[in-house]
């Protein structure tokens, strides 16, 4: 990434440079009863040491990827005087729901993980267990890609680390939507038996990117139900 932040000070009429992040990159998702202190300054420092003691643990080695990728950017930005050439701003949403914009049948992550728990699967080799157990927060695919826009955009956003993210969220709260979507559905046997976390109490400072949302996109933030819904649909 640093690479192309490089090329991109070389273009005269690159005007803006935004980086997608990660939730990972700045905090773990809390056991119950913790409630982890998230800034615009935290970073999950300790990644890179887990990851390097389980070198097979691949969450570990995208949550160390991201952590030195997003701290390599804004270092390069800010010593090599990268501002007089374009405005720099990263983003980290958490887990993201949506329909995919590919067409295509593949693995598109967080919506597999959605459209798997619709078809029947629930257990500790699915990524939408994983990330429910415990849960941390959730955001809408449209209101992610809306905040890419502005960011590169805008004129007013720069040199800001945006957290994209709406609401705490838990496995619970996805069966209540969808079950509203497929009067016929039934939880998979594994959800019944997986004894589901609650949510988490996690407080992120995402109030930036609900105002950026409200005055540029001229709505508020997509809710839940909307988004897992246009996942279900989806397939």
């Amino acid at each position: 990434m640093v690479g192309f932040m490089r090329e991109a000070a070389k273009v005269s009429s690159a005007g803006a440079f935004t980086l997608t992040s990660s939730r990972a990159a700045a905090f773990e998702k809390p056991p119950p009863g913790e409630r982890p202190l998230v800034s615009s300054d935290t970073f999950l420092h300790d990644a890179v040491d887990r990851a390097l003691a389980v070198p097979a643990e691949a969450i570990l080695a995208y949550q160390a990827s991201k952590v030195e990728g997003e701290k390599a950017a804004w270092d390069l930005y800010r010593k090599k005087g990268l501002g007089s050439h374009y405005a720099f701003d990263t983003i980290l949403p958490d887990w993201v729901n949506g329909a995919p914009a590919n067409p295509r049948p593949g693995f598109y992550s967080t919506s597999t993980g959605i459209a798997e728990f619709y078809g029947g699967l629930y257990g500790p080799a699915n990524i939408f267990y994983i990330f429910t157990h415990p849960p941390s927060t959730c955001v809408s695919l449209r209101d992610v890609a809306a905040l890419h826009v502005i960011s590169l955009a805008a004129g007013e956003v720069n040199e800001e680390r945006l957290f994209a993210t709406q609401d705490t969220w838990c496995a619970a709260d996805v069966v209540k939507v969808i079950g509203k979507v497929d009067a016929a559905w039934k939880p998979p046997k594994g959800y019944a038996e997986s004894a589901p976390f609650p949510r988490s109490d996690i407080g992120v400072p995402n109030e930036r990117f609900r105002e950026l949302i409200l005055r540029y996109a001229i709505r508020p933030l997509i809710d839940l139900d909307e988004s897992i819904a246009e996942v279900v649909s989806a397939y």
